[in-house]
């Protein structure tokens, strides 16, 4: 309980000297592919979320994964990227959601979405795979 309180405080801290406020709310980028195109038209507002760090293409960065969808959407901004790294370390996991979907000039379905500080949200989907949110792996 009390390591718990110790890492909230910690967090803050280091959120307050990097300027950085959860909910975060940023644009999604490399959404123009047509199977990103076709997730975010089956996608709603307030869907949840899950922004996992992970290596794309001999470089690193923050993907959004649509849970209902079981689908990637985009890819976060490259600030917005490194923000989270100072913050949580290589190979985060957080929630976020669908914060708005809109068309832009070209036809083209665009996101926003918001990234809280947590990892809560998958768990009631990984009920079948425990090893993955137990401490150790027996």
């Amino acid at each position: 309980m009390k390591e718990g309180k110790l890492k909230k405080l910690y967090l803050k801290i280091r959120c307050f000297f990097l300027g950085v406020a959860f909910p975060l709310e940023d644009r999604l980028f490399c959404c123009s592919g047509a199977d990103r195109q076709g997730a975010l038209a089956q996608s709603r507002e307030g869907d949840c979320l899950q922004i996992v760090h992970v290596k794309v293409r001999e470089k690193y960065a923050a993907i959004a994964y649509s849970i209902p969808l079981n689908r990637i959407i985009g890819c976060a901004g490259k600030q917005l990227t490194q923000d989270l790294l100072r913050l949580f370390k290589s190979g985060f996991c957080l929630d976020g959601e669908i914060a708005a979907i809109r068309q832009d000039e070209n036809g083209k379905l665009r996101c926003e979405i918001r990234i809280f500080d947590s990892a809560a949200m998958m768990s009631p989907y990984l009920e079948d795979l425990p090893y993955l949110t137990s401490f150790y792996n027996e």
